[in-house]
């Protein structure tokens, strides 16, 4: 109602307002989807997300496995199997959020590239950090789950391959385009407390 902007507001303290704009009921990527999707009815809004949920997940699935190098028939027979699984129906018709797993699919490919390939370049290690901020948009369970593995696999892989001063320096660069994409996709969250104690916006607890 208020613009294309409140595409940026998350869904923290809701009766409180603060952050950039309203917090609105869903995150960032379910806004722009939603958006994307305003010129139909609500129904097929809906109908229309799980399909293309589906296909989001089921392309991440088949990307992840081909990474592995596993034949291209059994990775979409893989995928396929993904999206079949009991959990994408029973989440899909309460909780699309956690039927949508693409974001953490696509995630472990992109460590996994990091870590294994490009363990000291800048680029890629921004990328990653861009990329666990983005999961968390799509479901914050899935973004920390991802977020724990990613550390942990990071610092004991990376560390191995490039030492432990390189580590610690590209783990910052990329820790700092986590923060950087998650200021936008969680204004509230992340600057609300802060610009509270300084009056600039309505009171947080």
């Amino acid at each position: 109602n208020n613009g294309i902007l409140e595409i940026f507001g998350d869904r923290f303290y809701p009766s409180f307002g603060g952050g950039f704009h309203k917090p609105q009921p869903v995150a960032f990527f379910w806004k722009s989807l939603i958006y994307s999707l305003s010129f139909l009815d609500v129904d097929n809004i809906y109908d229309v997300s799980v399909v293309i949920i589906f296909t989001l997940n089921g392309v991440a699935a088949y990307l992840l496995f081909r990474y592995l190098n596993i034949h291209s028939i059994l990775s979409f027979l893989g995928a396929l199997l993904i999206n079949l699984f009991e959990n994408f129906d029973a989440r899909v018709v309460g909780h699309i959020g956690l039927c949508a797993y693409f974001g953490f699919l696509l995630s472990i490919i992109l460590l996994l590239q990091v870590v294994k390939h490009h363990p000291d370049k800048i680029k890629y290690n921004i990328l990653l950090g861009s990329t666990l901020a983005f999961s968390f948009s799509i479901n914050e369970y899935y973004g920390f789950f991802m977020l724990e593995i990613g550390v942990v696999y990071y610092l004991i892989y990376v560390w191995k391959n490039i030492g432990f001063v390189k580590t610690i320096k590209n783990g910052l660069i990329c820790l700092s385009s986590f923060f950087i994409m998650m200021g936008f996709i969680f204004p509230t969250t992340l600057y609300g407390p802060i610009l509270a104690k300084f009056n600039l916006i309505e009171g947080f607890p």
